[in-house]
């Protein structure tokens, strides 16, 4: 399975989730994907009348359901709390709109910017079922493993935490929130927020991580490099052009990459009767504006 089948496939997959069951197993239980972009906007996909060809979303559209009166959190980690959680984003600690966000307010449970342990995940829960449990893509909940190992990130967590004491449990507390320890049997993409899309063989500091460590890249596909930046944006300001900005040369591509790691995923499923629950979380359509000719 490349890209493009595994994409064709999801048309049919996406709206025959609840009838998946096989003809030899009717008792047996459906595979789940999630896919989620991040920061499209509702009349972005042509079937809602988007100027963007998006032929794969138009066909789940045509072969499933589509809402046309709905209520979201307007935001990328509260939308990924509720989402996960099945609760409130405020519930679920990230009431602030972002995380991080609104540092006077990190001591208060709705504004912690890091799911509680006693709320369980739609990971946890589903492995508890007999499901394997894979994320692929951007986690943006929380969590950190660096400062268990790197002296620098407690002393950054210091500076973006005024007047809290860095204890030994708040360290383990940040590990634990991290997707492999919420639940999930894989996890390959950003912790954070935002990032390059483009990587490229001098990039020894990126953001990508597997499991919970540095994630190693393949950089075995050639790309025609493209930035969308505006010098008058103030949100673009930490994003000037990308160095391979107009370039062609080896590089890995976030979008690309990502699924790629979501098919491996899938595949490995395939080794018992299990059934799998697979959250794709892209980054795409988030700044940095960035994708190949």
């Amino acid at each position: 399975m490349n890209r493009r089948e595994f994409m064709q496939a999801v048309g049919a997959t996406m709206v025959t989730l609840p009838f998946a069951a096989r003809a030899d197993r009717p008792t047996s239980r459906p595979n789940i994907l999630v896919i989620l972009t991040d920061d499209s906007g509702y009349a972005d996909p042509s079937c809602y009348g988007g100027e963007i060809d998006t032929p794969n979303i138009d066909r789940m559209a045509q072969g499933g359901m589509r809402f046309t009166n709905f209520y979201n959190n307007g935001r990328c980690s509260p939308t990924r709390a509720s989402l996960i959680t099945g609760r409130y984003s405020a519930d679920a600690g990230f009431g602030a709109g972002t995380l991080g966000g609104w540092q006077r307010e990190l001591p208060l449970p709705a504004y912690r910017a890091r799911l509680p342990y006693e709320l369980p995940t739609v990971a946890e829960v589903l492995r508890e079922g007999g499901y394997h449990t894979f994320l692929a893509g951007k986690w943006h909940l929380g969590g950190s493993f660096t400062m268990k190992e790197h002296e620098s990130y407690r002393e950054l967590w210091k500076e973006r935490h005024p007047g809290w004491e860095l204890t030994d449990e708040e360290i383990e507390a940040e590990f634990n929130a991290l997707p492999e320890q919420r639940g999930f049997d894989r996890f390959f993409g950003l912790l954070g927020g935002e990032t390059h899309f483009f990587i490229q063989p001098s990039d020894t500091n990126h953001m990508y991580v597997e499991g919970n460590q540095p994630a190693e890249l393949p950089m075995d596909r050639t790309y025609t490099m493209h930035c969308v930046y505006d010098e008058q944006a103030e949100e673009n300001e930490r994003y000037p052009y990308h160095p391979g900005h107009g370039t062609t040369g080896p590089a890995w591509y976030a979008t690309d990459g990502v699924t790629d790691e979501a098919i491996d995923m899938i595949k490995s499923a395939q080794s018992d009767e299990n059934p799998f629950f697979l959250y794709l979380s892209y980054q795409a359509p988030h700044l940095p504006l960035q994708a190949p000719e």
